[in-house]
């Protein structure tokens, strides 16, 4: 019997984990999608992509703040492969050139750079 709970609390956990590396990422284009203290960024950063000939609504954003380097790191989901996050057989782009790294400066609420994936 108790191996069967310590089984089961597995198979919960990591489900539970599954679900949350493909919980459902803010839409760029709706910034009040994103939490409070993202959505002045979220709306400088989908201003830059369509200045840079991109579609906001295309994309779905995760917010990375861990790189050290005071910036906020937008990982730009494509629509086409949003399926495919949290996927560990993906390595890169599975976009084909669609998704997007950009970064942007608190600071200074201007985005510093616009790269693709690869």
């Amino acid at each position: 019997m108790k191996i069967s709970i310590t089984v089961l609390f597995l198979a919960f956990s990591v489900a539970l984990f599954a679900a949350e590396k493909k919980a459902a990422l803010p839409r760029l284009s709706v910034p009040g999608d994103f939490p409070q203290q993202y959505q002045k960024a979220a709306r400088t950063v989908a201003a830059a992509v369509a200045k840079d000939g991109l579609n906001p609504s295309e994309y779905f954003a995760a917010i990375e703040t861990w790189h050290g380097d005071g910036l906020l790191h937008f990982e730009l989901w494509h629509e086409s492969v949003i399926e495919k996050r949290g996927d560990p057989n993906i390595l890169g782009d599975p976009s084909n050139g669609k998704c997007r790294t950009v970064l942007y400066d608190p600071e200074h609420d201007r985005v510093t750079k616009i790269y693709g994936w690869k």
